[in-house]
């Protein structure tokens, strides 16, 4: 963090929680308030971005429509070597793809000529890369406080948008992440937040 505030470029805000268990919403949202821009971007801690990751997702934002981002998964075996150098070689990434080491690789690829898809579909909610303008955020009333288990966050929160009025885009080959493989207790988690 304190290399980033001393490197130009725009300003940065760090936004922190006490450690309570899982409050990714409660985060989210405290985010959201702070942010200055009128699009804002998702993308979570164990993702790691490409190079035009940003610069993707603004020219793919578009008024009357939330942005769902795509992700290529980093498997075990490479996970605790993997970073962002790797990003920056298609070669690479092919070479990793080949070997077992990328999963969904049909990502790595980026044409930015491809054409959009627009729909109201859940399957594939992925909140660890979206983006969406701020006031359609304010306007559902953020993310909700009442998910304190890893799940179904992110689709409530489409759900919302959806009945908003809103409807979602992505692209296959643009905006994409690299979502660095973690042991997941999928199963006592969704149990949990389907009282939600």
């Amino acid at each position: 963090m304190v290399e980033l505030e001393q490197n130009p470029g725009p300003p940065l805000c760090h936004v922190w929680q006490e450690d309570q268990g899982f409050r990714l919403a409660m985060i989210r949202n405290k985010a959201v308030l702070k942010a200055k821009g009128e699009y804002l971007i998702l993308l979570d801690g164990d993702c790691i971005p490409t190079r035009y990751f940003v610069a993707d997702h603004l020219a793919l934002a578009e008024k009357g429509y939330f942005f769902q981002g795509k992700r290529a998964l980093v498997n075990p075996k490479i996970v605790d070597s993997f970073d962002f150098r790797d990003t920056l070689s298609f070669a690479r990434l092919l070479c990793l793809t080949l070997s077992g080491g990328i999963s969904n690789a049909h990502h790595i690829v980026r044409i930015p000529f491809f054409p959009c898809s627009r729909n109201r579909k859940m399957s594939g909610v992925r909140g660890c890369n979206m983006g969406f303008f701020k006031a359609d955020v304010e306007a559902v009333n953020g993310f909700n406080h009442g998910f304190t288990a890893w799940g179904r966050e992110d689709s409530e929160f489409v759900a919302r948008l959806f009945k908003y009025g809103l409807k979602r885009k992505e692209h296959p080959f643009k905006a994409v992440c690299y979502h660095l493989w973690h042991r997941e207790n999928r199963a006592a988690c969704l149990e949990k937040t389907r009282t939600c």
